[in-house]
């Protein structure tokens, strides 16, 4: 195997273990019509919906929970389940122990340091 192949391999690793780690902290949709009518989401938020919490994770402990809507990580928007993951990703690889999310709930924003653990 060349080291090209082993560099592809290892950063495939890493994404999964990235949406790996989303999965079990929690469960996100993009905002569509649908989300923004089944959680009472203003036309004006964009992210990704929060429509889950693992118990236990530290996602609940800083009181995340379904109807959220993570606006931003780490200053950068976010749109879909994949760019939580992403910047999940990224905040791993620089060896960050948290990301900070803003979030939406109910229109009003707060900033959270999201504690990033093992998946």
């Amino acid at each position: 195997m060349t080291d090209q192949n082993k560099n592809e391999l290892k950063r495939n690793y890493s994404r999964i273990g990235a949406l790996a780690a989303v999965a079990l902290i929690l469960g996100g949709v993009a905002t569509t019509e649908d989300t923004r009518r089944a959680f009472r989401i203003g036309k004006d938020i964009n992210g990704v919906v929060v429509t889950s919490v693992k118990p236990g994770s530290s996602a609940e402990e800083k009181g995340l929970a379904p109807g959220d809507v993570i606006v931003a990580i780490g200053n950068e928007d976010v749109r879909s389940p994949d760019d939580v993951a992403a910047k999940i990703d990224k905040a791993r690889s620089a060896d960050r122990k948290t990301v900070l999310l803003l979030v939406n709930r109910d229109s009003n924003e707060r900033f959270i340091a999201l504690t990033l653990r093992n998946a």
